[in-house]
């Protein structure tokens, strides 16, 4: 095996190593101005919003997102936030009303 070789190598498995063992934190709270709310097959929610106040390339780990207005106003608690700058829309998965 070159050298070369060795160092990808350790190198990737140390990302590995560091990406599974890293702690999850709260991220950022979200808040749009509208959404809809999904029923997932596992319980858990599914939680879109619109006009969202979310940083550029943000998302988040157990993230509060909170949807001002419509029938799916309130908060929620996901756990994967994803936004979409372009449209300032946001996906939240594994949610739970809080």
């Amino acid at each position: 095996m070159t050298v070369k070789r060795i160092a990808t190598i350790a190198g990737a498995t140390l990302l590995a190593t560091t990406t599974l063992t890293a702690p999850a934190q709260a991220s950022f709270p979200f808040s749009c101005e509208t959404g809809r709310v999904i029923p997932s097959n596992d319980g858990s929610l599914h939680v879109s919003g619109e006009n969202c106040n979310s940083p550029v390339h943000s998302g988040g780990v157990n993230a509060e997102v909170t949807i001002r207005t419509g029938p799916a106003a309130g908060k929620y608690l996901c756990g994967l936030v994803l936004t979409y700058e372009l449209h300032n829309n946001l996906g939240g998965f594994n949610c739970h009303p809080i």
